[in-house]
């Protein structure tokens, strides 16, 4: 692969037809310079050159894939889509400079620079969405303290799903035994749960309410009732349901969340039976 200038000087005078290769001799150079410092290490065999394997078998372009190889799936591992979008992007530049540099493949060139710009500009559009979401305190507080792998834009797209409002010792959230119809993040105050009749549980601050069955729609596994005064940011179970299905990572996310909860609130309940 040849890299092109705008202009060149030849004689003094500025030739914009000339081809330089600056860019094609630095990169050459670098992989001589990798290749001679893993030589300095391991003893080589076969001819030298740009595709000389290293004692194993190892060449310097199959080094560069396994790396591009290694970074995507720590990316998918992340499980978080703007890690992946962004470690796209670096392993398509690494294979591009395997296909160009060492390989000699052009459709393989081809197809990594397609990856890498696909991703970045995927990953350009997600951090221009994320600078235009607007989040008050109590919804940047929601995020950083239940959902810290959604992006801003997509907190944002959430929230909207529902609204916040304000409950009083007695209100009812939930009825064991029924569809659950809204899910419930407490912000601030307290809420008791209850089953067959008898308190069995609490939920606290930075608590969700409902998030055992609201993406099922199984019945509520217990009754729910506000103790003391309380903020909540709520969402219907059918509009998040839909929601949920349309945006994968989002509903990754509140899976994740929904576990962490759920694993506090037991954690809290068998304190609360051995201090008993």
């Amino acid at each position: 692969m040849t890299f092109y200038c705008l202009a060149g000087v030849r004689g003094g005078a500025a030739t914009p037809e000339m081809p330089f290769r600056y860019g094609n001799q630095i990169l050459q150079w670098l992989l001589r310079d990798f290749r001679h410092s893993l030589a300095t290490h391991m003893p080589q065999r076969g001819p030298k050159g740009m595709g000389s394997s290293i004692e194993g078998g190892l060449t310097a372009g199959a080094l560069i894939g396994y790396v591009a190889a290694l970074i995507l799936i720590a990316a998918l591992a992340s499980g978080r889509l703007t890690t992946i979008r962004l470690c796209a992007v670096v392993a398509g530049l690494l294979w591009l400079v395997q296909a160009a540099f060492v390989s000699g493949d052009g459709m393989a060139a081809v197809l990594s620079a397609a990856l890498a710009g696909i991703a970045g500009a995927q990953f350009a559009g997600a951090r221009r969405a994320d600078r235009g979401a607007r989040l008050n305190a109590e919804e940047q507080a929601f995020g950083a303290a239940m959902l810290p792998g959604l992006g801003k834009a997509q907190l944002r797209g959430l929230l909207d799903q529902g609204y916040w409002l304000s409950a009083r010792p007695g209100d009812i959230l939930t009825r064991e035994g029924e569809p659950v119809p809204h899910l419930y993040y407490l912000a601030q105050g307290s809420a008791t749960v209850h089953s067959a009749g008898r308190p069995v549980g609490q939920c606290g601050a930075e608590s969700f309410v409902g998030e055992v069955t609201v993406l099922s729609g199984d019945p509520a596994t217990g009754t729910v009732e506000v103790e003391s005064p309380a903020r909540l940011w709520c969402v219907p179970a059918a509009r998040l349901r839909l929601y949920a299905g349309q945006h994968d990572e989002v509903r990754r996310t509140l899976e994740t969340a929904f576990r962490h909860s759920l694993s506090a609130k037991l954690v809290a309940a068998n304190r609360r039976v051995t201090v008993a």
